[in-house]
């Protein structure tokens, strides 16, 4: 399926600036197109754009490479539905006011099991690619509009919703409910700008991409000045607004679901550094510096530096199955050093193989730890560790590759039997 380029954006730490049209012509969006917006939203709710010119409006985005976007005018099933089969990339959704109604319209988005969307992508297949279905839940954007007086009431709930990638802030609708007259680009100490202030920091707090309707290019950017992007969606990492330094913040995760993406994350100051610490995946990666230069090892890691092992910091390693194919990476790694992985370490790992949690990883995220591990100089130790601990199974035809005793004298040879024959299972569709 093709990529969605916002979500690589967004993962770099970046702002993503977002074009409006509301002009239900196709001339007009593909003049827009090629004006260098990230992405482009066609307004079904406030422009006069309705679902034909909407089709042909994609089709002109279609021609660059921006992301086509569109807002629908309520959260209704059936409209959210069809603008996905229509091939937008990613839904805006107004006047979402609680946890129920950002739980719905997320639903509305995602095909069974996560949600109930109806299958029928009659020009997703042709924009997104043949493999759409399968990838789809992982590449569209949900954006719920916060702009009501009970939304306001509501931030966290509706922050915290499974498969909601981010918000986005309605300022017009947003004044009417506090009682301001509708307008946009509010200056500081404006009841209005004090209250957008008050949302960007409910989604810095849970961890969530945050989003602006504003008229003027330098309000825009006053904007992105103040917070409204994030280095990475998953995890409360930000970018100082002077230095650019990162700072992450101490965090507790809770699993809530299947895979890697399903966790919510708890930010507050009465999160000790331990607890921080022993959710990392192995004790190596779980070693703390201060100001100072001190070290602080809780669980050992220096040792096993030392002692040249791979070893799990807890029991939580479990919950996250992509830490399977990370440990193998790191395996791959340190083998020119000579690590090896503990024993306890390689029992879990195989444990995890043997479930089924694997299956709802993203074929993307496991070929992520597949590419870095092909670009290091052991690249073959990958494949022996997961054949070790029973994942190579997830490689369609490795096994018959080890059976016969095939040699790879190369890492660029490995690679390119890799590029040329891996598969990944037939239910995840991985192509080339």
């Amino acid at each position: 399926m093709r990529k969605n380029k916002l979500k690589k954006i967004f993962s770099e730490g970046k702002a993503v600036i977002n074009g409006w049209l509301q002009i239900p012509n196709s001339f007009s969006a593909e003049v827009m197109a090629n004006q260098g917006w990230d992405s482009l939203t066609i307004d079904m709710q406030h422009g006069v754009v309705d679902y034909p010119n909407a089709l042909q409006m994609l089709q002109a985005i279609s021609t660059t490479d921006v992301v086509p976007m569109a807002r629908v005018n309520w959260n209704e099933p059936g409209q959210i539905m069809k603008i996905l089969d229509a091939g937008s990339y990613g839904v805006i959704c107004p006047m979402v006011s609680n946890r129920k109604e950002a739980e719905n319209f997320v639903k509305a988005c995602l095909y069974p099991p996560k949600g109930y969307r109806s299958f029928g992508p009659i020009r997703g297949l042709l924009y997104g690619g043949a493999d759409y279905g399968k990838h789809a839940n992982d590449e569209l954007l949900k954006f719920a509009m916060i702009e009501t007086k009970e939304a306001l009431e509501n931030l966290d709930s509706i922050m915290t919703t499974p498969g909601l990638n981010g918000i986005y802030i309605g300022p017009a609708d947003l004044s009417l409910a506090i009682g301001e007259e509708p307008s946009f680009d509010k200056p500081e100490g404006d009841k209005v700008y004090d209250t957008i202030m008050k949302i960007l920091e409910h989604a810095k707090k849970n961890n969530i991409i945050a989003g602006i309707h504003n008229m003027k290019a330098e309000y825009a950017q006053k904007m992105i000045d103040k917070g409204f992007k994030q280095v990475g969606k998953n995890f409360p990492v930000y970018l100082h607004p002077q230095t650019k330094e990162e700072y992450a913040l101490a965090r507790k995760e809770k699993k809530i679901g299947k895979g890697h993406g399903d966790f919510t994350f708890d930010v507050n100051f009465k999160i000790s550094l331990d607890e921080d610490l022993q959710r990392r995946d192995i004790t190596i990666n779980a070693i703390a510096k201060d100001e100072n230069g001190n070290l602080y090892d809780p669980f050992h890691g220096v040792k096993d530096l030392k002692d040249r092992k791979i070893r799990v910091v807890s029991e939580a390693f479990a919950e996250d199955p992509l830490r399977l194919f990370r440990v193998a990476r790191f395996k791959t790694k340190l083998a020119e050093f000579k690590f090896s992985i503990t024993k306890d370490t390689l029992e879990m790992l195989t444990k995890m193989s043997l479930n089924n949690e694997i299956n709802f990883l993203s074929g993307e995220r496991i070929w992520e730890e597949t590419q870095k591990a092909l670009r290091y100089k052991n690249s073959s130790i990958y494949f022996s560790t997961l054949k070790k601990i029973k994942a190579i199974k997830y490689f369609e035809g490795l096994d018959e590759c080890y059976s016969k005793n095939l040699k790879f004298l190369s890492k660029n040879s490995f690679a390119f039997y890799t590029f040329n024959h891996f598969k990944y299972p037939p239910q995840r569709g991985w192509s080339y």
